[in-house]
């Protein structure tokens, strides 16, 4: 019987070449590395339940009773990623190699936009910010998305698009591996990106049944096997 490390992935029989990217020839995109401090709620709330429109929002809402609610974020609460404080200095430390590579402009950073008194990544709050060390610099652009895909009802394919060459190969980092990375992936594989993934650079929380770290694990091996290529973050020189 062939084991699973014997079996070829279908960008090898496809022929597809793993791909290689440095600060030069590529876009890096964050995707949201925001804070969401944790808050007590006494009372029950209109919330956010679906949960997997990438920790943060959905387009609708949903009434649901929580007697004690403690809102979520990726450094800790209920949607607390697993090794945070790697994945953080992982991306923290690619963003400078961007940044002192040239004019900024191929650095990308998503945000997930909620609305008005969401009692996740709240409006006008530090909940909505990204993490202190990776907040944007002028030059550096800002997608906002409200959906899973980085790309859905955003101006970031036509602004990759205008970057020229190095538009067209995108490193992506952040959060969750499961959900918007993963969905931003397949999405920016199918407009015709050639896709990087950092895994040091990339985090999940546990979920039912499988621990974070084993959703990440299985979900780049899922991307990497027909979606993109999935590096160190120091192979990124």
């Amino acid at each position: 019987m062939t084991s699973a490390t014997q079996v070829k992935s279908l960008r090898d029989l496809l022929g597809a070449p793993p791909a290689t990217a440095s600060p030069s020839d590529s876009t890096l995109i964050i995707i949201d590395a925001q804070n969401d401090p944790a808050t007590a709620l006494q009372q029950p709330y209109m919330v956010l339940v679906s949960l997997a429109r990438c920790a943060s929002s959905l387009l609708q809402y949903e009434p649901v009773a929580f007697w004690t609610l403690t809102t979520a974020r990726y450094a800790e609460g209920h949607l607390k990623t697993v090794n945070v404080e790697q994945t953080r200095k992982a991306i923290a430390s690619l963003l400078e190699k961007y940044r002192a590579a040239g004019d900024g402009k191929n650095i990308v950073h998503v945000v997930h936009k909620t609305p008005d008194g969401a009692p996740v990544f709240t409006p006008n709050t530090a909940l909505a910010e990204e993490f202190d060390e990776l907040k944007a610099r002028p030059g550096e652009k800002v997608v906002e998305k409200q959906a899973i895909s980085s790309f859905v009802n955003t101006d970031l394919h036509e602004y990759l698009s205008s970057l020229g060459e190095r538009g067209k190969k995108t490193v992506l980092v952040g959060y969750m591996a499961h959900v918007c990375v993963s969905t931003t992936a397949r999405q920016g594989n199918d407009l015709g990106y050639n896709v990087v993934l950092a895994k040091d650079a990339i985090g999940d929380r546990d979920i039912p049944g499988i621990s974070g770290s084993e959703v990440t694990e299985a979900t780049l091996k899922e991307l990497s096997d027909a979606f993109g290529t999935v590096v160190q973050s120091s192979d990124i020189k």
